[in-house]
């Protein structure tokens, strides 16, 4: 019979050693296992209820031990269920926690490795991995472990859908991230300890938050700061643009009409322009001979251009006697509009 009882105990103890040496990881128990407070907290609800915390950081710690060695992440079904039955000896029952939405095989990032977070999530990666750099240094864990929390929580929405499906893939994304940070740092236990202390107990600081509402606060009015700089800057040189267009067509429009103003005008009681002496003279060249295109009874006949570009007839009178001859002509021909005849104008 006693035999029988010890053959009995063996092979149970054989077994339970069996289960025990399947698991892959290399799990340590924690330091507080079976706390009745449970303290560890629940990981944003992330886990059933907070009372797997602490087993939960342990299983994490395994699983960056394992990334650092082999690159993988995630363990499969069938390689979880192997830990979780050797952990249920050293951490009570582990099986309702819900470590079972960590396994690999469901695609996306549950099937990443290290590497693929690197490359695909870097970002997210550098990101949590600064702002969560100084956790467990002495005077900094409140003011570190708020902005590493924050940080966390930013990558929860690794996709804007609120659909329950796109919330879980976050979920899965933001823990390999983080397992892929704390691979890279597993012998630091002390700071491993504080990354998981500061993210499972999901606790900011009323004061931090404060802060942080302030921030946005500001940044908020910083960026309408800005945009109403910007808008005054555009309609400034919007207007400074019209302003110099409308000033370059009015200078364009009273360029010619000025011009002509100053230099000719029309005599007193007659529609006959007069062209000041000085214009007349520039037009023929000083009366050039080579500008002669005719001679008549009182004088020669000049072609000129006026300043303006206008061809002109100049008539120097020579012989005052038969003035009288020209004005009759002048008189007459100033009545009669043919497109072979000059208009008439003479010096001031």
């Amino acid at each position: 019979m006693i035999f029988i009882v010890t053959l009995f105990i063996s092979i149970h103890s054989v077994f339970s050693q069996t289960s025990t040496s399947l698991c892959i990881l290399d799990i340590r128990p924690s330091s507080s296992a079976n706390n009745s407070n449970c303290i560890a907290g629940n990981w944003g609800g992330f886990l059933n209820n907070s009372c797997c915390g602490l087993a939960f950081n342990s299983y994490l710690y395994a699983l960056g031990q394992r990334a650092n060695q082999t690159n993988h992440i995630f363990l499969n079904s069938t390689e979880q269920n192997d830990c979780l039955a050797s952990m249920k000896s050293m951490e009570g029952d582990v099986l309702s926690c819900g470590f079972e939405k960590l396994i690999s095989g469901a695609g996306g990032c549950s099937d990443y490795s290290v590497t693929d977070v690197v490359n695909k999530l870097g970002h997210r990666l550098q990101s949590l991995s600064e702002d969560c750099n100084l956790l467990g240094m002495d005077n900094q864990s409140d003011k570190v472990c708020s902005a590493c929390l924050r940080r966390w929580e930013k990558m929860g929405d690794l996709s804007n859908n609120s659909k329950d499906l796109m919330e879980f893939e976050g979920e899965i994304c933001r823990f390999a991230v983080l397992v892929s940070m704390t691979s890279s740092r597993i012998d630091d236990e002390r700071w491993v300890q504080s990354v998981y202390k500061c993210l499972g107990e999901q606790s900011l600081p009323m004061a931090s938050s404060a802060d942080d509402h302030g921030v946005k606060v500001g940044k908020n009015i910083k960026t309408g700061l800005w945009i109403l700089i910007g808008g005054l800057v555009g309609i400034t040189i919007l207007v400074i643009l019209a302003s110099w267009i409308l000033y370059r067509r009015s200078i364009k429009a009273k360029l010619p009409k000025e011009k002509s103003e100053s230099n000719y005008s029309f005599s007193k009681g007659s529609s006959s322009l007069m062209i000041p002496i000085k214009e007349v003279y520039s037009a023929t060249n000083n009366l050039s001979a080579a500008n002669i295109i005719g001679y008549g009874m009182t004088g020669s006949v000049y072609k000129g251009i006026l300043s303006n570009g206008q061809h002109v007839a100049v008539k120097h009178i020579l012989d005052d006697g038969h003035m009288e001859t020209f004005l009759r002509e002048v008189t007459s021909l100033s009545h009669i509009r043919h497109p072979n005849l000059v208009s008439f104008a003479r010096p001031l």
